[in-house]
């Protein structure tokens, strides 16, 4: 039995489609998956300045760990201001690390409870290790 032909799904292209979905000359020009590049905030041109003056304030290496792979510009305060004293550099590991402490914390004061410590991240750059 063969499927119904619909529409391509590029607005304004006639051409009929088995199924649905985008013809052949559309297909190519589409991402299968296409989603916003920041999820929760809306972080535009005044962000990627502030952290490409922020990575290069900190010698384009992760403030905690000295990574130079995966930078991210970081809100110290995630609730501060969009200021260069409130941004940090971080690789992608310690950004996911701070990301989910600070997501507990913020969990466990709408709960009324004390945080979980023993989340600890990398070492700061130059601190000490006790072994």
């Amino acid at each position: 039995m063969q499927r119904a032909r619909r529409p391509c799904t590029e607005p304004g292209c006639p051409t009929l489609v088995e199924g649905g979905g985008y013809c052949a000359r559309h297909a190519r020009t589409r991402e299968p998956f296409a989603r916003r590049r920041t999820p929760k905030r809306d972080y535009g041109a005044r962000h990627r300045q502030l952290a490409a003056v922020a990575r290069e304030r900190d010698g384009g290496r992760c403030v905690r760990c000295g990574s130079t792979d995966g930078l991210a510009g970081d809100h110290v305060d995630r609730l501060g201001p969009d200021a260069l004293a409130n941004y940090q550099t971080l690789c992608r590991r310690c950004h996911a690390l701070k990301t989910g402490r600070s997501g507990a914390r913020a969990r466990a004061a709408r709960a009324g409870r004390k945080s979980t410590s023993g989340l600890e991240g990398p070492p700061q750059v130059g601190a000490s290790r006790s072994v």
